[in-house]
């Protein structure tokens, strides 16, 4: 996306623009989020790719919360 947007024509129009730019931004915090948790667990981005060695984001799953559902929600 980042490829296209840079490549677009000035005369492209300007909603689509702030949306896929709209669509970065939250992609680099997702990216900028798992980094933090590699971090975290002192994994560097290279040993993400090796499964073998047992330490990867997710080894540990953490438990969320489930929501209160009324009762017919399906």
């Amino acid at each position: 996306m980042r490829l296209h947007l840079d490549s677009c024509p000035p005369y492209v129009d300007a909603p689509i623009i702030r949306i896929l730019e709209r669509i970065l931004q939250e992609e680099d915090k997702h990216v900028a989020n798992g980094l933090s948790l590699l971090v975290e667990r002192n994994i560097s981005w290279n040993e993400t790719l090796e499964f073998e060695s047992g330490k990867f984001v997710g080894k540990e799953p953490i438990s969320l919360p489930v929501p209160v559902w009324l009762d017919g929600v399906d």
